[in-house]
């Protein structure tokens, strides 16, 4: 997000937040674990702090996980699925076959393309 984008959502500009959004500009899904893990100088509470001012501002959203915990990505997609790397858990947004946008969740089990290797 630029400087200006920030203005717009009336979200202060701070360092964690740019690092936090440019996370979220991958076509991947984030758990608060994963985030926390690529932020070695931000603490555990100001990141969830994000997470929930980003959702807010309905910049993030959040989505279910088959494990249960509660996964983050970009707000506004289009109707996608997920494939869950079943080694590492990271969750890939992948064009989904169903076409109707009836509620639903499908997810894909398989390698990413770093386990794999």
């Amino acid at each position: 997000m630029t400087q200006q984008e920030f203005k717009k959502t009336g979200l202060r500009q701070t360092s964690a937040r740019e690092k936090l959004v440019e996370l979220f500009s991958e076509k991947r899904t984030w758990s608060a674990k994963q985030i926390q893990a690529c932020f070695n100088d931000v603490d555990r509470a100001t990141i969830f702090r994000n997470l929930k001012t980003l959702q807010k501002k309905n910049i993030i959203t959040p989505i279910h996980a088959h494990a249960g915990e509660t996964l983050f990505e970009l707000a506004g997609r289009s109707h996608h699925a997920h494939q869950i790397c079943s080694k590492c858990q990271t969750a890939i947004c992948v064009p989904c076959p169903i076409k109707s946008k009836t509620e639903h969740n499908l997810e894909f089990f398989n390698l990413c393309q770093l386990c794999a290797k």
